[in-house]
């Protein structure tokens, strides 16, 4: 589906590490196999020299990666058994966040009123939205399940595909 939606994207490539792990996969795993896959030259996944020294100072500098997420996930780090508070520490602290604010949702006030996440708020961007765009997985399944249109919301390949598979419809 991922493939579908990025067709006629010259920069987005798309991992099929999570999808083929056994079963669900923790967020922190995720985030600390992509750090490996983009900063160790013995690790066995990554493709070549992916770190590199810099023109300027010859030094080798390690790639970032963050978790880019709506302000709906941030906020669910709140929820009781949800995460775990060391997982939050770790991602938060050690990786960092890029949220997309929702209507529905204000990262700001989260940030503010969680202990673990205001510790670690230098390392979180809030990205700015000059134009509203509330779409989200969450509302498109359940736009699915209902009954309801997807279209102009996700791309025809991706709806075929939801419906070829018969995806998020009521069990």
């Amino acid at each position: 589906m991922c493939r579908l939606a990025l067709q006629s994207s010259d920069w987005i490539s798309v991992d099929t590490w999570e999808v083929s792990q056994e079963g669900w996969t923790r967020t922190l795993k995720v985030l600390e196999h992509f750090r490996a896959f983009f900063n160790d030259r013995d690790t066995e996944s990554s493709p070549g020299e992916a770190v590199k020294p810099t023109e300027s100072t010859g030094r080798e500098e390690q790639v970032g990666v963050r978790l880019l997420c709506g302000g709906d996930l941030l906020e669910s780090f709140a929820k009781p058994g949800l995460w775990e508070d060391e997982d939050i520490r770790k991602i938060v602290g050690d990786f960092g966040l890029v949220v997309i604010g929702r209507s529905s949702s204000n990262p700001e006030k989260f940030i503010y009123d969680h202990d673990i996440v205001y510790e670690n708020r230098r390392n979180i961007h809030i990205a700015t939205e000059w134009f509203s765009n509330d779409v989200s997985s969450t509302k498109v399944r359940n736009a699915v399940r209902r009954g309801e249109s997807i279209k102009y919301v996700v791309q025809d390949s991706v709806i075929d595909y939801i419906a070829q598979k018969r995806l998020y419809r009521e069990k």
